[in-house]
Formats: C-alpha cells, structure tokens, sequence
C-alpha cells in the first residue's frame, strides 16, 4: 500500500468530515476494502451533498506484509510522545499519520470525526466500542451492532484515547473477524448508516434500510449493550493458547475452560459473553469477558442520541 490517504470525497456544501482510519493493524485489511466499497457506493449514489469522506490506511509498512505490527503495537503507542516511539518502525508510521490527520483538520469546513474500524482474530457478529466521545456514544447508539462499554478503557494507548483528548468525535468498529470475506461487507454497512446519520448523503441514497436489516439480523439475540467486567492479559512466554471455536460474543459460564497456558487451564471467571478470543500470534489480550449493561456508567442514563449530535458543525466532543 503506497498511499496513506486511500480517497478523499467532497460534498459541494459545507458540513462534517467523516475519516475512516482503516489498518491500524496491518493483519486487518478487511476496513481497506470496506471503506473502497463505501467510496463505490456514494459516487454511484451521485456523490456527497455536503462536508467530505476521507479514507486512511493506518500502518501501511505492517498492511502490506500482513501482520499485526512491526516492532510495536502502533494501536499501544498513542500515550507516548514522538521522542519515546522515534526509532520504532511504528513511530515513523504514526508520525505520517498524525500528518495526514493534521492536514485534514486544516482544510476541514466542518468538525471532523473518525470511525477506526477494525477486525478480529475470531469470529462473530459486528459491535461497536464507546469511550468517552459525545459523537461516538450518539453514533453508537443509532447503529443497529452492539455496544460494548469500558473495553476502551481498559486499553492504553489506543488513537481512540489521543482523539479523546484532542476533542475529536469518534468510535471504534470491530466488523467481524480477519479471515471472514463477510468483514469488508459489513465495514461497508456500518460505513454507509454513518455517513447517512451524518447528513453527508441524502436520505436513502445509500440504502440504508436494506443495510439496517442485515446488520439486525446478525445481531437480534444479542444484548444491545455490554459491558466490559474481566480481561486476560497476555505475554509471550505464557504460551497461552485459545481452544478453538469461540466467536465473538459467545455466552461463557463460569468456570469453563477457554484456554490453556504453561500454569494449565485457563477458566472463565464469571458468567457472560466472550469478547475478542485471541487466535493471532500477535497480541497482548487472551480474551475479554462483557455482560448486559443496563446505563451508562457517567450519568446514570440512556439517552436517545440527537441529530444534532451526529451532525453537528461544534467543534466539541
């Protein structure tokens, strides 16, 4: 992959920009195709109304050799500055891309957003992660995909916790595992509901209603929002190794066997749904636990999420 920005689309009018940050981790190409399909779409929609669509491919070096990382975790390394990454590989890639968002910023006519869009190792159904950003938790909640709260949280480093506290809107989407082909596709259908709820297309255009369907159709006996209560951290000298079968928010019952490591078996702690099983070389999380959350942690509420939120020209949250 050569170039970093993969498309760039603008609406004659002005109005928010919504960055699609694809391959942060280079084993997860499925967002590139994903984000490329979206760009087919609108143009055959007849192109934006208003505010513009840009497409970034995060960690081309890593992207074009298939793996997760170089030397470090780029999606770890946000928390650290330019000086203390500067002889990874990974910090020559974030310091590109932190340029490319820069000059994003500067010729924006609109506040700008960002869907970080990623896949996983095993199996399973679309959701989304919420942190801390107003636009992210209101786009959450009009997508028909899971939320999943205090996963972001729980993970240092991530371009979600620097966009946070650069006042920057965005969410994170987990679209199905590395390997399904069914990955891109539903990339496409989150991407396309986004853009809508955006104002960025008209209504219908995209045809919303038909992706709303499919995407609630692999996700209907799930509960609508989770909560993070357990993680297993990982390093490579425990030789931990998944038992092979779990997808993506599973149920689990406590006590059950989901791996093993160089102490034995490896039980789940609780009762709940299994999130993101490692089945990768790479990575430093065995594997999540989530039960049903019932309101957000902050203000004790579920609000209904306003347009004005999604498409708003503040510059905040």
């Amino acid at each position: 992959m050569r170039d970093r920005v993969l498309f760039s689309l603008e609406g004659p009018e002005p109005g928010p920009t919504l960055v699609v940050l694809t391959a942060i981790h280079g084993n997860e190409p499925a967002g590139v195709e994903g984000a490329l399909r979206l760009v087919r779409g609108i143009k055959e929609a007849g192109g934006l109304r208003r505010g513009e669509v840009v497409g970034l491919v995060g960690h081309r070096a890593a992207l074009a050799r298939g793996r997760r990382y170089l030397d470090r975790d780029l999606n770890r390394l946000w928390t650290y500055s330019p000086g203390e990454v500067a002889h990874l590989r990974e910090g020559r890639e974030r310091r590109a891309l932190t340029r490319s968002l820069a000059t994003i910023f500067r010729r924006a006519r609109g506040p700008v957003r960002l869907m970080d869009v990623h896949t996983t190792s095993g199996l399973g159904p679309p959701f989304t992660v919420v942190g801390d950003s107003e636009w992210g938790r209101a786009m959450a909640d009009r997508l028909p995909v899971p939320r999943v709260l205090g996963l972001a949280r729980r993970i240092s480093g991530t371009i979600s916790e620097w966009l946070d506290r650069q006042g920057v809107g965005n969410l994170v989407l987990e679209a199905g595992a590395h390997t399904d082909p069914d990955s891109s596709h539903r990339t496409q259908q989150v991407l396309r509901l986004s853009v809508t709820l955006m104002g960025l297309v008209d209504a219908g255009a995209l045809d919303e209603a038909a992706a709303t369907g499919e995407l609630m159709s692999l996700t209907r006996t799930l509960p609508p929002i989770l909560e993070l209560v357990h993680r297993h951290p990982v390093r490579a000298e425990d030789r931990f190794e998944m038992r092979p079968g779990y997808r993506n928010l599973a149920p689990i019952r406590k006590g059950e066997v989901l791996a093993h490591d160089r102490n034995g078996p490896v039980h789940s702690p609780l009762n709940g749904w299994i999130l993101l099983p490692l089945y990768q070389l790479q990575g430093e999380d065995g594997f999540f636990v989530v039960v049903p959350a019932r309101r957000y942690p902050e203000d004790g509420t579920l609000r209904p999420a306003e347009e004005e939120v999604l498409s708003s020209r503040a510059e905040s949250g």
